[in-house]
């Protein structure tokens, strides 16, 4: 499996410090939470975060079995 993703961002050091921290797992990148985790049945554990630049990143963790 392959994923691509771009992002759009006028200030290129802020999005690289957001989503460097982002996918560390070190969120006081400057960014905010659009939408707490949340659990949604037959799907899995879903949040959602704004990165400073207005971009909002969807995470999903699946549910056993979800597709």
């Amino acid at each position: 499996m392959s994923a691509h993703f771009e992002i759009h961002a006028t200030n290129v050091d802020r999005a690289k410090s957001f989503y460097g921290g982002l996918f560390g797992w070190a969120l006081a990148s400057g960014g905010a939470e659009a939408l707490p985790p949340e659990n949604y049945p037959g799907v899995g554990r879903c949040a959602y975060v704004e990165d400073g630049e207005g971009n909002i990143v969807g995470m999903i963790t699946p549910e056993n079995g979800a597709q």
